[in-house]
């Protein structure tokens, strides 16, 4: 398939405010000559539904400019309903040549668009999201959800997966004929750092850093309590998601933490440039968090900072396999304490685990590698 002259839609449930994974794919799509539009929906009230960001028109769903929808809970199913028939409309509307669907919710409308013969249709499930089902959820309404996507995904032309060891989530199922590994790796590599000083960051301390989603899930509170009390140890948090108010509040009664809230993706990157060691810990009895291979992982390799990880999760067997970080027991906070008293001793060792990383990124994961990949994955098509 050519890319240059295509009319390509995106869909998200998702506002795109800070979506690194889409915005690499939209900017290459750009690049090579396509007209993108991003179409989502506005979960938390920002003021613009329609916006253009670094060139890429975004388009939400807005029920409200003040609150928050209900996202993580049942009460957010009429909301997703009536954002499959708004998006559903807008792709008759805009008429797009390729649509590229970035999770199940997104899958929907463009099918049935696809279904007019209208379209091309594309995969780009940034994890299976029947396996990010909680509680109350019902267990059959995620066994039904599972079901269909691994049905549906048989319809798509081609599977961009973040890491090729997902293909198991869809076991049992025909994938299409294309599918293509494009990790998380950033694009624009800004070699500035944050000034944590003003953020009250003590000078000469060991600044460990998590930034991303803000989840119960996340291993967040045996961070805190591990750093808590910690001489020459300090923790940094930006970021914003379901429990972001408890996280917030939980670090207020704590010290040596710095909560800094939702930044863009380019203050995220400032931020690891700025630190010494990266935080990134995913509760293995989450499904979709076995296969996390996130953004932190190779950002931290990116700028050679070592990244502590948890056990029994693909996450660790990249940091394991590249050397570049330590992996620990989730939620075992005293493993947490001494590695970290360990990384902040011996400065050696945590250099050498970060310049491990660095290596392994310029070789593997350059963005560079990854934009050959997907114009071979588009030009297959």
């Amino acid at each position: 398939m050519r890319i240059s002259g295509q009319s390509i839609c995106i869909l998200r449930t998702s506002e795109f405010t800070s979506d690194p994974r889409v915005d690499r794919l939209a900017r290459f799509l750009i690049g090579q000559g396509a007209d993108v539009r991003l179409v989502g929906i506005n979960r938390s009230g920002i003021p613009k539904n329609r916006e253009v960001s670094n060139g890429i028109r975004i388009e939400r769903l807005t029920f409200s400019k003040r609150s928050r929808l209900p996202v993580g809970s049942i009460l957010f199913a009429p909301f997703l309903g009536l954002w499959m028939m708004w998006s559903f409309l807008r792709l008759v509307k805009l008429r797009p040549s390729v649509v590229i669907a970035c999770d199940f919710d997104a899958m929907i409308p463009s099918l049935l668009y696809g279904s007019f013969g209208r379209s091309s249709f594309i995969y780009n499930p940034h994890d299976f999201y029947a396996d990010n089902f909680k509680k109350p959820i019902p267990d059959f309404v995620g066994s039904i959800v599972r079901f269909l996507e691994k049905r549906l995904v048989r319809r798509a032309k081609g599977l961009i997966l973040p890491d090729i060891s997902r293909v198991r989530q869809f076991s049992g199922s025909a994938l299409p004929n294309h599918v293509v590994e494009v990790v998380n790796a950033p694009t624009d590599i800004v070699r500035d750092a944050v000034d944590l000083s003003r953020h009250d960051v003590p000078d000469g301390t060991m600044i460990v850093f998590y930034g991303g989603q803000l989840s119960k899930h996340r291993g967040l509170q045996t961070l805190v309590d591990a750093v808590h009390g910690m001489s020459g140890v300090h923790l940094v948090i930006a970021g914003h998601g379901e429990h972001e108010d408890y996280i917030k509040w939980y670090i207020a009664n704590h010290l040596n933490c710095t909560f800094i809230g939702r930044v863009s993706h380019l203050d995220i990157m400032r931020l690891t440039n700025a630190c010494a060691v990266v935080a990134a810990m995913y509760d293995p009895a989450i499904p979709n968090h076995l296969f996390a291979s996130p953004n932190k992982l190779y950002e931290s390799m990116c700028y050679g900072k070592p990244i502590i990880v948890n056990d029994g999760t693909r996450l660790a067997d990249l940091v394991t396999s590249h050397n570049c970080g330590v992996v620990v027991p989730y939620g075992d906070r005293h493993a947490v304490e001494s590695t970290l008293s360990r990384l902040r001793d011996d400065v050696d060792s945590r250099v050498q685990l970060g310049e491990n990383g660095r290596r392994v990124f310029e070789s593997q994961y350059v963005w560079s590698i990854m934009e050959q990949r997907l114009l071979r994955f588009f030009q297959s098509l």
